[in-house]
């Protein structure tokens, strides 16, 4: 199959970028309590969603808005948006953010739209002062006009989040912080009826950086109004840019600081499988207030570097790399656990390891000591000496954090003579990457880039799941990646693994009973991106057999499982190994003298992943990978395989699926063997149906069943595999 493999460019629209004018400054408390809360509330406060007008009144609207009875856009939507205004006020920006949206909606069909007559905000506070705080309103039209409007007394609240941070490095600041999520439960809706919504967010010390996307997941919208009043801050540079923006008019207002974007007929989000975040396929704005006054020792002041280069990625690379200064240390205790951990190392690259394999073993122990309720959390402006990383255990200096033993990697490897550099790294799990946009918000990770003869290889030993040296998580790969160096711009490419790295092989032996019951003994062994995966879910959990027992019985349902090992969690030279037995009753169908079985036992209930004739967004795997399977099966007494037929292999380069069955006529022993391997991370629509076509082929050929035929009564023996 010719399936085009793409670079996944962004449609965006050019940075607006005022300059900085006024003198804010954040102080050192606000800057905790903004991180306590980022720990506490993540994604609540990073992308806000929130609805509102700023009065508290109602917009008209036409009454032929009222009398419509379909939805002209997408005539299967259960409702549309006709109209939404949605205004954010930086003026006061770092201290505060102000959001306010109105949003009217045309209801059809009241019982498919739950997601929208609920409406449900969050609400944050520290040390009982307010730092997010939600207004609501709502107003219910029916279709004979009769209106009811919902206020204060139809707002409920449910606690999420009540921490308590004493013991923890945020005590002097926030005791205890408390995020509330209220909701409004419009109830009354009838075909035709018209829903509007408005809500006031303020947020005190906002994030620098903001992801809203202005589509929604299958409601269509008809026209809408994005206001940003950009803040003015000094010391901040400013960014504004639009992801999938094709379909929304932009205008620009440099002397008010102020960017409106214009859209109509805006079509519904799809949850299709594969698609990325939402970023990778909805109108999205981003905002970005990106330092420029580098906290440092001298504090440095970046602008005149923003304003004269003709490199956009300069003064980040600048900021990084001024940063690990500060941070980085050649002192005589590091120099000498540099040499005793390379000592005896024959190459650069095994220097390398040691140094990454030692930080990250002195990692997890700092991981495993920290407190239940202590983030670990990194502080720009908190300069940690590395001889109190190197000797925490004896010392327990306060204010460390993970941050600090990526800091001891870099200066174990500078010590032991490896160029080692910073490398600002994009997340896949945050949006695609596009060189034109060019701000720290896309830039989130940092890991060390070590060269060894011409070529870079990774270490982030800071990690709290523990990774193998050279290998990065796989929201981080594929992609461009920035050298922190001063005032130089260089990326470097960070390749995606090889589907080979990548391995799950399931191992079975099974006995098929003649009553059609199938039991054995498995294991399943898992490589790369699918072992780093399996430590992050498994790793210090209570219960992890229990995980791995509901994740099995999903895929093999109705088999009962029961976990009997789990290897290597631990040991990143080895793979993860999963030891399991299975019983199931009914695999195989008893009609007459034939008995139908599924040969590939570990895809009997696989289905293709893609149902839909036509898909609206391009496809996203999350990496390259390889699926094999070895398995036998002692057939029950008395029973042959029929015809000996096995179903059509699809091998090639970048998609491939092989199957192998091989009958053992003298012990009975049927021998299957399936191999899978995909190359692919993104696919453009474009391609969809080429794609489906083969997946559709996979899941019809691991569906083949294969025919036993009764030669002679059933022996009640036990018949066992040599």
């Amino acid at each position: 199959m010719d399936t085009a493999i793409l670079a996944g460019q962004s449609t965006c629209k050019a940075p607006f970028s005022p300059a900085s004018t006024s003198a804010l400054q954040i102080t050192p408390m606000s800057r905790l309590v903004r991180i306590a809360l980022l720990c506490f509330s993540g994604a609540l406060l990073l992308f806000p969603r929130a609805h509102a007008d700023p009065e508290d009144t109602w917009q008209p609207f036409p009454p032929e808005e009222l009398t419509s009875t379909s939805a002209p856009l997408e005539p299967d939507a259960a409702a549309e948006v006709l109209f939404q205004k949605i205004e954010v006020d930086d003026s006061d920006f770092p201290n505060s953010r102000t959001t306010t949206e109105y949003t009217r909606y045309k209801i059809f069909d009241p019982e498919r739209a739950d997601n929208i007559v609920r409406l449900s905000q969050y609400a944050t506070t520290a040390n009982g002062t307010d730092v997010r705080t939600v207004d609501m309103s709502a107003r219910l039209t029916l279709p004979d006009g009769t209106a009811k409007e919902f206020g204060a007394e139809s707002i409920h609240e449910q606690n999420v989040v009540r921490a308590n941070l004493t013991g923890t490095f945020f005590t002097t600041y926030a005791d205890s912080v408390e995020v509330k999520r209220k909701f409004m439960a419009v109830g009354g809706a009838q075909p035709g009826s018209i829903l509007e919504f408005n809500v006031r967010t303020i947020e005190q010390h906002p994030p620098h950086t903001g992801f809203r996307p202005l589509q929604i997941a299958d409601v269509p919208i008809r026209r809408l109004e994005y206001i940003h009043h950009l803040g003015q801050a000094r010391g901040f540079q400013t960014s504004c840019f639009v992801l999938n923006g094709d379909n929304l008019e932009t205008k620009e207002d440099k002397e008010s600081l102020t960017v409106t974007l214009t859209g109509h007929d805006l079509p519904s989000l799809h949850n299709e499988p594969f698609s990325g975040v939402t970023s990778y396929y909805s109108a999205t704005v981003v905002t970005c207030y990106d330092s420029t006054t580098f906290l440092s020792l001298k504090g440095i002041d970046l602008d005149e570097h923003f304003s004269t280069t003709t490199d956009p990625w300069m003064p980040y690379a600048t900021i990084g790399n001024w940063f690990l200064k500060n941070h980085v240390e050649d002192t005589r205790a590091v120099r000498k656990a540099a040499r005793e951990i390379t000592q005896g190392a024959t190459t650069d690259l095994e220097k390398a390891q040691r140094i990454h394999d030692y930080v990250q073993n002195l990692h997890q122990k700092f991981v495993h000591r920290t407190k239940k309720n202590q983030y670990l959390v990194s502080l720009s402006d908190t300069i940690v000496s590395m001889n109190d990383v190197l000797s925490f255990e004896e010392n327990d200096p306060p204010m460390l954090s993970s941050i600090d033993f990526l800091w001891l990697d870099i200066s174990l490897d500078r010590a032991a003579g490896l160029h080692t550099e910073a490398l600002l790294l994009p997340n896949r799990t945050v949006a695609r990457f596009d060189l034109r946009l060019s701000s720290m918000a896309f830039l989130p990770e940092i890991c060390a880039a070590i060269e060894v003869d011409g070529q870079w290889h990774f270490s982030m030993p800071h990690l709290r799941t523990p990774i193998a040296f050279d290998q990065l998580p796989w929201t981080l790969e594929g992609q461009p990646a920035l050298l922190a160096l001063e005032k130089k711009q260089q990326f470097i490419d960070v390749p995606a693994a090889a589907a080979e790295e990548s391995v799950t092989k399931n191992e079975g032996t099974f006995t098929l009973d003649a009553d059609g019951t199938l039991t054995g003994q498995c294991k399943r062994t898992l490589t790369g991106h699918y072992a780093f995966d399996a430590r992050a879910l498994l790793n210090k959990k209570k219960a992890p057999d229990n995980i791995l027992r509901r994740i099995l019985r999903r895929e093999l349902k109705p088999a009962e499982i029961d976990i009997t090992g789990i290897e290597n969690l631990d040991d990143l030279g080895k793979p993860v190994e999963i030891s399991y037995t299975l019983t199931w009753t009914g695999f195989a169908t008893v009609a007459d003298n034939r008995m139908f079985i599924h040969p590939f036992v570990f895809h009997a209930n696989s289905v293709s992943p893609f149902t839909a004739t036509e898909r609206k967004n391009p496809i996203y795997f999350p990496f390259k990978h390889q699926d094999d399977d070895h398995l036998t099966i002692q057939l029950p007494p008395g029973y042959e395989v029929e015809v000996k037929v096995e179903p059509q292999s699809q091998p090639g380069d970048i998609l491939s699926h092989t199957l192998s069955l091989a009958y053992d006529e003298k012990h009975h022993i049927l021998h299957v063997d399936r191999a899978f391997s995909s190359s692919l991370i993104a696919v453009e629509q474009s391609n969809y149906a080429k794609l489906k076509q083969w997946y559709d082929d996979v899941a019809n050929c691991d569906q083949y069943q294969l025919i036993l035929a009764q030669t002679t009564a059933p022996v009640a023996t036990n018949q066992t595999a040599p």
